[in-house]
């Protein structure tokens, strides 16, 4: 047993810093945010947005949320039923804009953070893909 959990200790550790690694901080990815605010606030007719930035953030967003989104991720998420990604998007970027504070976290604290501010945390039973995530773990 205690082997088991120095593994799941380290393994937790390699995970948390290769997500920082590859999804940075708050203050790494705010430009991100303010050009994807920007480009949604002006319905995509504004001039020259930094489409490499919008890019950038919306992929790590996108890559954190699926993680969340996942039944065996110990903080999951239950996305209400519909949502969309650019509600994830503007959740995330908004949180960034709002809590320049909290921005020297890393992305995947934050972005946890905006979706729990905005959708609750619900236990699995509460979920609507409860009977589907069952299935998935059986596999």
């Amino acid at each position: 047993m205690k082997i088991a959990s120095i593994f799941g200790g380290l393994l937790l550790l390699v995970v948390s810093l290769n997500t920082h690694a590859w999804t940075g901080t708050g203050n790494e990815n705010i430009d991100g945010a303010r050009e994807f605010m920007r480009f949604q606030n002006e319905n995509g007719s504004g001039a020259s947005y930094d489409f490499g930035e919008m890019r950038h953030f919306i992929g790590k967003v996108e890559g954190l949320s699926n993680v969340f989104n996942e039944p065996g991720y110990k903080f999951a998420v239950c996305y209400p039923e519909g949502t969309n990604g650019g509600q994830l998007f503007e959740l995330a970027a908004n949180y960034l804009i709002e809590n320049p504070s909290e921005r020297q976290k890393d992305m995947l604290i934050l972005v946890w953070q905006a979706h729990v501010d905005a959708f609750g945390k619900q236990q699995w039973e509460d979920c609507y893909k409860h009977d589907r995530w069952l299935e998935v773990e059986k596999l």
